[in-house]
């Protein structure tokens, strides 16, 4: 079957418009301009006196989140207001490396968002355990501020990390009788 001219052009155009929209919801909708949140504090243009809380919030099954709506029906697994804690935590996100750090064939495991609250705007951070034969890496993903596509996102690696997890798997949790059914506020796999 042959198409017309006409065709071959309504069809360029749809084509058209389905690359230019795909495109622009991977990775346009949903960016902002600005330093992501870890280099947010390391300039210090956010201390710690400006975030009012932490949220640890379950990761998504079987897909990424883009829109604020997507996140916003996530479940809140646990919150950090604690001053100090929320202090401890950025000064140990601080200590971060920007180049990959060498790994054979690493598992995942304790995946977890963070949503960081601070005055009138948010980050959110995206945490994943990478474990080999030799070492464990947490990778750290940040987006600038009130952003929600993770394409956008800056990555960050810390090597010394368990502190990080220390505090954030000993909140308090947000989740009704989390007590009861064991639940913790970071996901391992």
């Amino acid at each position: 079957m042959r198409l017309t001219w006409k065709e071959t052009i309504a069809f360029a155009v749809l084509v058209a418009i389905f690359t230019s929209f795909t495109f622009y919801s991977m990775f346009v909708e949903g960016t902002t301009d600005g330093p992501d949140f870890i280099q947010a504090i390391q300039t210090g243009s956010v201390a710690a006196g400006a975030i009012s809380s932490i949220e640890v919030v379950e990761p998504a099954n079987g897909h990424t989140p883009f829109k604020k709506e997507e996140y916003d029906s996530l479940i809140r697994r646990a919150k950090i207001d604690s001053t100090v804690s929320i202090s401890r935590v950025l000064s140990l996100l601080k200590t971060y490396k920007t180049s990959r750090i060498q790994q054979n064939h690493p598992s995942s495991s304790h995946h977890a968002y963070l949503k960081v609250n601070t005055q009138g705007s948010f980050y959110w951070l995206y945490l994943e355990v990478h474990e080999d034969a030799n070492r464990s890496v947490l990778e750290i993903s940040a987006n600038t501020r009130n952003a929600t596509n993770p394409n956008e996102a800056s990555t960050y690696y810390l090597e010394h990390f368990s502190e990080v997890l220390s505090i954030l798997e000993n909140i308090k949790s947000t989740e009704p009788d989390s007590a009861a059914k064991g639940s913790q506020p970071l996901r391992s796999e």
